[in-house]
Parts: structure tokens; C-alpha cells; sequence
């Protein structure tokens, strides 16, 4: 059965706005987590003994110090973090429902591979172990940078300004691997069809606004066969075909169906309807006006 351009558009579609509301649910919960964090932080700095605003290196703020990842550790304990996360990862299954995405009900079941939920859990594993790192990582620099700041006397609110930085970058880096994962996993569900040749094609497929990052500018609403994507670049992560154009990429690899017309398509540059090319164009002019705007900025 033949793709349906529009339709696998409309589709992917779909696919990003599920996704964006569960990063969004996710990214409210971690907030909270991240806002107790900031709090005991607060709070540790503040037990720091100082004379003329410096900690001092003495018994009872090396014990703060060295009191500090327990404590930490323990509010993340307390907030529910690893819960969070194991349920923020359970919905990815949801998107296993995209598989054969832009293919006619009757292609979908005749194509469709037994869903595997063991590539399910593998894969939910590696990124609950990626979450689980990102707090563990800040905690290991609160730590450090506390033993630090105390045999250097450093300033005491120098000090606390620059733990909460290190916890403040660390959200969206929590945020980031979650978005990812679920853009990965969507398309490890919707390639999961495909017959891996090399000469198989596929539509890149997904929003064309004036958010996209030339990478995808460049191919969405194209078609490209599995040898020419496997040599791909995003610059951010390795094998395209799963990632896409790298961090919070919102595109999707859509397998199309060979003797097709839009199969003809693959590698000639060709749109695989129009209206991609429509849209490339308002999105190129979006840029170019964003750019500009900032120019101005910059100059004003």
C-alpha cells in the first residue's frame, strides 16, 4: 500500500504534540524536585560559620560539607525522584502505537513487527540510568565545590550563588534526556516496519516552523534511503535513523513502501507533497527574520 504524505504529516503531528505534553508534565515535576534541591542547599550554606562574610576552614563546616550529599540524597528520596522517573518512563510506551505511522490501517497490521517489550525495557533502562545521573552528578559538584569554597574562605553568597548554578543548568539537562527519549523511542516504534535494506526509503516527517534546526529544514518532507541516512551528521548524536537531528529533534524517519511514487522520490532532493515545500519556504523566512531581529537587538 502506498504512503499518504499528508496523512503521515498530519500524523507526525500527532506524535509531537504527545510528546510535548509529557515533557511538559515531566518538566513540572522535576521543578518541584529540583525547587527542594534549592531549598536544603540554601539551608547547608547558610550552617556555614564566616568571619567577615568568608566560610572558614574549621571542624564544623568540613562536617556540613562532608553532610551534604547524604542530605541531598535524601531529599531526592524523600521527593520521589526515582518514581518519577520510572513512571515519566513508563509512558513512552504509549508511542509504540505509532508504528507504521502513514501507512493505511490494512499496511499497518500487514507490516507491523510483534512489538518487542524488551526493546521496550532495555531501552527505558538506559535512559532511567541517564536520569538517575543527572542529580547524582550535581550532588557529586555541591560536594566538592562546598570542601572547596571552605579551605579557600571563599565569600559565603559567591559560594551559594555558585551551587544553585550548578543545580540550576542541571534541569534542563534532565529535561533534555527525557525529550529525547521519547523522540528516539518514537522513532524506534515507527521504523520498527522497516525491512533494513540499504536501499530502503524513508520520509523525513515532522513540523516545519521557524524552530527548525537547519538539519531537518534541510531534509524534512524529503525522501532518503537507509544508506545515505546511515551517513548522516546531525553534529549532536550518532545514528540518525534513531535520533534524529539530535537533542529535542521533533522528526520522525516514516519507512515508505517500495514501487512507489513517493519511494521515487528518495535522494533526488523532490518534496514528498508540496506543502513541505510551502512550509520550508514561511520557515526559511522565519529564520531570517528572527536572525535579523536579534541583529537589531544586539545593535540597539
Amino acid at each position: 500500500m502506498p504512503i499518504d504524505p499528508r496523512k503521515a504529516r498530519a500524523q507526525a503531528a500527532q506524535l509531537d504534540a504527545e510528546i510535548t505534553r509529557k515533557v511538559a508534565a515531566f518538566e513540572s515535576d522535576l521543578y518541584d524536585v529540583w525547587r527542594l534541591l534549592r531549598q536544603r542547599i540554601v539551608r547547608l550554606t547558610n550552617q556555614l560559620l564566616a568571619e567577615g562574610g568568608r566560610v572558614v576552614s574549621t571542624a564544623v563546616n568540613l562536617g556540613v560539607a562532608r553532610a551534604a550529599a547524604r542530605e541531598l540524597e535524601a531529599v531526592l528520596a524523600e521527593s520521589g525522584y526515582r518514581e518519577l522517573v520510572e513512571d515519566a518512563l513508563t509512558v513512552m510506551g504509549d508511542l509504540a502505537k505509532y508504528q507504521g505511522l502513514g501507512q493505511t490501517r490494512v499496511a499497518r497490521v500487514e507490516r507491523a513487527a510483534a512489538w518487542s517489550a524488551e526493546t521496550l525495557d532495555a531501552f527505558r533502562e538506559m535512559k532511567l540510568t541517564a536520569l538517575l545521573d543527572v542529580p547524582a552528578e550535581v550532588i557529586r559538584q555541591v560536594e566538592q565545590t562546598l570542601l572547596r569554597g571552605i579551605v579557600g574562605a571563599q565569600d559565603r553568597a559567591e559560594l551559594l550563588n555558585e551551587l544553585l548554578g550548578q543545580l540550576e543548568v542541571t534541569l534542563p539537562q534532565a529535561r533534555t534526556i527525557y525529550d529525547t527519549a521519547l523522540s528516539e523511542f518514537s522513532r524506534i516504534a515507527v521504523t520498527s516496519t522497516s525491512t533494513g535494506e540499504a536501499d530502503e526509503a524513508f520520509l523525513y516527517s515532522g513540523p516545519i516552523d521557524g524552530l527548525t534546526r537547519p538539519f531537518c529544514l534541510e531534509r524534512v518532507g524529503r525522501v532518503y534511503v537507509r544508506a545515505d541516512i546511515e551517513t548522516m551528521d546531525n553534529g549532536q548524536l550518532d545514528n540518525t535513523l534513531i535520533t534524529g537531528g539530535g537533542y529535542n529533534c521533533r522528526h520522525t524517519w516514516i519507512p515508505v513502501p517500495p514501487d512507489t511514487d513517493v519511494a521515487a522520490k528518495a535522494d533526488t532532493g523532490d518534496y514528498a507533497d508540496p506543502q513541505y515545500a510551502e512550509d520550508a519556504e514561511a520557515a526559511n523566512d522565519a529564520r531570517v527574520r528572527l536572525k535579523a531581529e536579534r541583529r537589531r537587538k544586539r545593535g540597539a
